[in-house]
């Protein structure tokens, strides 16, 4: 009974026997280098992800000049370099110089794309909007690169050569003729000229468009069946309507012209802005004749010129 025990605990002993601490710290210090390694591999596109959404709160919490040189890499490259990635996630499907010239194009051409999509939202092209979909985009398209190059394969994903990017760029130049030179000269200048003056304008703010609306109603109250002809003695209404779209209070007056002649007055009212003023005007008393103009000419105070007209084309029958 005692050899069999001590038989069974020989067969458990190598099934228990503790890793030497010397290989532990061997093994923890590669798991560490490959953690290492795998930060970097992907290390580009966590830097394009944090970028994206770093530059929401800076894109609404900074103007100008500031504004316009953080854009500018946020526009013009980070959409079309994370596609890139997510296209191309192998080291020998493209080259650094062609990822470069890839990545503006493509931003170039997505803007637009993203453009015409927030055109259709109810926010509409503004820049809280533009912002934030340019930054779901990196993001989305960081994501799918990552997945690209987690699955794939190959060992030779391609990463953002920080460090050797000068001596590769400039080794890459050496080897381009002075034609290729130029193009790329003529292109990086075109991109960035061309993602300042769309960033400066998507950054700017714009003034809001300042307007009066001037209208006319029926007796009904639409804007259908309005007085056309008149019997002699016959008075008819129709209901004068003003909106203001301005961005102060403004004051109005209305004069009533038959023929050019003055035959009615409204007094002035003001309105701040949004805010809306409808009247009742009579008239009549016409002499005959055919197609005599009636028309409503509104004005701002302190102005002689008409803001606003409307007219109506009046039959006056004779007895």
């Amino acid at each position: 009974m005692v050899e069999i025990g001590e038989n069974t605990r020989k067969r458990q002993d190598p099934r228990k026997a503790q890793v030497p601490a010397r290989s532990q710290r061997g093994i923890r210090g590669q798991q560490l280098t490959l953690r290492r390694q795998n930060s970097m591999r992907h290390g580009d596109l966590l830097i394009s992800m944090a970028l994206g959404l770093v530059m929401v709160p800076l894109a609404l919490f900074t103007d100008g000049p500031l504004r316009a040189t953080l854009g500018i890499p946020f526009a013009l490259f980070l959409p079309g370099y994370t596609l890139v990635a997510a296209l191309f996630p192998r080291r020998d499907d493209l080259g650094g110089p062609e990822r470069l010239v890839y990545s503006l194009g493509l931003s170039l051409a997505l803007l637009p794309l993203v453009g015409i999509a927030v055109n259709f939202t109810p926010w509409g092209i503004r820049l809280l909007p533009i912002v934030l979909s340019l930054a779901m985009v990196i993001v989305t398209q960081a994501g799918f690169a990552f997945y690209r190059r987690q699955s794939s394969v190959s060992k030779e994903d391609w990463t953002a050569p920080v460090r050797s990017a000068p001596s590769v760029i400039r080794q890459r130049w050496r080897e381009q003729g002075w034609l290729a030179r130029l193009f790329m000269v003529l292109l990086a200048i075109t991109s960035v000229g061309f993602g300042a003056t769309l960033v400066t304008a998507m950054a700017t703010p714009r003034g809001t468009e300042t307007f009066t609306e001037f209208y006319l109603l029926d007796s009904n109250g639409r804007a259908d069946s309005y007085p056309q002809r008149l019997s002699p003695g016959e008075d008819a209404k129709v209901t004068l309507g003003v909106i203001s779209r301005e961005n102060q209070t403004t004051v109005y007056h209305v004069d009533v012209l038959l023929d050019g002649t003055k035959i009615r007055e409204v007094s002035p009212f003001g309105l701040d802005p949004q805010g809306r003023w409808q009247q009742d005007v009579n008239f009549g008393a016409f002499s005959p004749g055919r197609r005599q103009m009636l028309q409503f000419l509104l004005y701002r105070v302190g102005s002689d010129q008409p803001y606003r007209s409307l007219h109506l084309w009046i039959d006056a029958l004779g007895s």
